[in-house]
């Protein structure tokens, strides 16, 4: 997790997900909690961090964290507002030049 979090936080030019984070124990938890908490610590302010996890787990201590600090929902007037908003958190931004299938083109 430490080295996730190192990649992800410190490169601008590159775009992190973590799937199924529902999945993860306590600790990794705690240690995403602490890391996206103290972001006046890192070096780079802008990076591309997402967290996938199955809407079923409401229980789930990434979802419940994520929800209160850092998920912002928006809340739109009309389907057009809707699209956009949808159309803009699902967009790679242009600067960002790498991904993990850069690394294994199966992915």
């Amino acid at each position: 997790m430490t080295l996730f979090l190192n990649r992800a936080l410190n490169d601008p030019k590159s775009f992190y997900c973590m799937v199924n984070s529902h999945l993860l124990g306590f600790d990794a938890c705690r240690e995403i909690e602490t890391r996206l908490s103290n972001m006046a610590d890192n070096k780079v302010k802008d990076f591309g961090l997402a967290f996938i996890y199955a809407s079923e787990a409401k229980d789930s201590r990434i979802r419940a964290y994520l929800d209160r600090q850092l998920v912002r929902n928006a809340v739109p007037s009309d389907l057009k507002t809707l699209a956009a908003y949808v159309a803009k958190i699902t967009t790679i931004p242009s600067q960002i030049s790498r991904s993990a299938a850069d690394v294994d083109q199966t992915r």
